[in-house]
């Protein structure tokens, strides 16, 4: 099997003499997406042939923080590790695996004497040199020259092609970490290039059909959905009904509404960690200021923002207070309008209810007095 992966990656390159003594003499090694193959100030002794998949060779400064120098597709093979092996000296990068990858690991003798007696080997290396000289150039120069949306948009151009795919599914984190910049900035950025229309998320006109068929199988067999409602039959799961007539009812008949809610959560978590990009809130930058005096930092770039749900928050006197209060208003709320936002907004204005229309008007003009009156007032 090596032999037959040395001759499709390295036939054009290397003489079959050659691929039969490197299939002979070196070491076939797996490695799963983000395994380190060669970690920084390790001493080597083999010299990495990818075979399948692709590594990522990155460089660290002394606060720990990583940049991403070159990738490594199958049929090259690192020229760091090269120079590594050839002073003796201790790896100075760390490479690590992109996706599942394959190499064949040559140890330094081989490689030394090779590169005397073998034509074919001796040009690879140098023509390797020459190739991951010319991408640190490369590198240096985005780093001095481009700004960060620009090497960002090329970082996703070259994740692309490596990928042989135009969708990309990565945390912004991890873009970050390559790039050595903070997941806000790479958030905004990639906001930045979705207005400009470089990135493409689901448009509207995708999501919103599918959220309508949703509705209109909901409807056509004769089941809607609310949140609200589900605080009702947990109260009476929980055995409210001994103290209230209004909980007193059987809760096995709302397994819809519970299914619903399981549901929901099963489907935020799909979302989270599988189809979201994790693109941070598209704020009004006027909105960010005003936030932004009020105590709000980095608004819109978490889904709730921490000054109000942090633990600590949480559990101070205010946050206690906030709480009972709003949980209040909440099922008082709940209670008079006979459901939640999703229960009007969604199904009861699919079904073209009166009431439901009353009730969004009412939660819009109760969203606009808290934003600009209530919250002030309290941060």
């Amino acid at each position: 099997m090596i032999n037959d992966l040395l001759q499709q990656k390295f036939a054009h390159t290397l003489d079959e003499d050659l691929i039969a003594e490197i299939s002979e003499k070196g070491i076939f090694k797996r490695y799963k997406k983000n395994d380190i193959i060669i970690d920084i100030n390790e001493t080597l002794n083999f010299v990495p042939l990818l075979l399948t998949g692709d590594i990522k060779i990155l460089r660290e400064d002394s606060d720990g923080h990583e940049l991403l120098i070159y990738f490594l597709e199958a049929g090259e093979t690192c020229t760091m590790s090269l120079t590594c092996c050839l002073d003796t000296t201790k790896s100075k990068i760390r490479a690590v695996a992109e996706k599942d990858s394959s190499l064949v690991l040559i140890p330094v003798q081989y490689m030394q004497t090779w590169f005397h007696s073998n034509t074919s080997w001796r040009n690879f290396i140098l023509q390797s040199y020459q190739i991951r000289f010319d991408e640190m150039l490369e590198t240096i120069d985005n780093l001095a020259f481009m700004k960060m949306d620009e090497r960002l948009h090329k970082y996703l151009k070259n994740k692309a092609m490596l990928n042989d795919s135009k969708t990309i599914r990565i945390k912004h984190r991890d873009i970050a970490e390559d790039l050595n910049t903070s997941r806000v900035v790479i958030s905004r950025l990639l906001k930045q290039l979705e207005n400009e229309s470089k990135i493409n998320p689901w448009p509207w006109h995708v999501s919103g059909p599918l959220i309508a068929l949703v509705m209109a199988l909901l409807l056509y067999f004769e089941k809607t959905f609310g949140m609200s409602s589900n605080l009702k039959t947990m109260c009476a799961i929980g055995g409210a009904g001994k103290f209230s007539d209004f909980f007193k009812f059987d809760w096995k008949e709302q397994i819809w509404s519970l299914t619903v809610v399981v549901g929901a959560i099963m489907g935020g978590f799909i979302a989270v960690n599988y189809l979201s990009n994790d693109s941070i809130t598209a704020l009004n930058p006027e909105t960010i200021i005003e936030l932004k005096n009020m105590g709000f930092e980095n608004s819109g770039a978490t889904l709730v923002p921490n000054e109000i749900f942090d633990l600590e928050v949480l559990t101070s006197l205010k946050g206690i207070s906030l709480l009972i209060i709003g949980g209040l208003l909440v099922g008082f709320g709940t209670r008079y309008a006979d459901g939640c936002t999703s229960g009007h907004a969604i199904a009861g204005l699919s079904s073209l209810q009166k009431p439901s229309l009353i009730a969004v008007i009412g939660f819009f003009i109760g969203g606009l007095i808290m934003a600009n009156f209530i919250l002030p007032l309290i941060f």
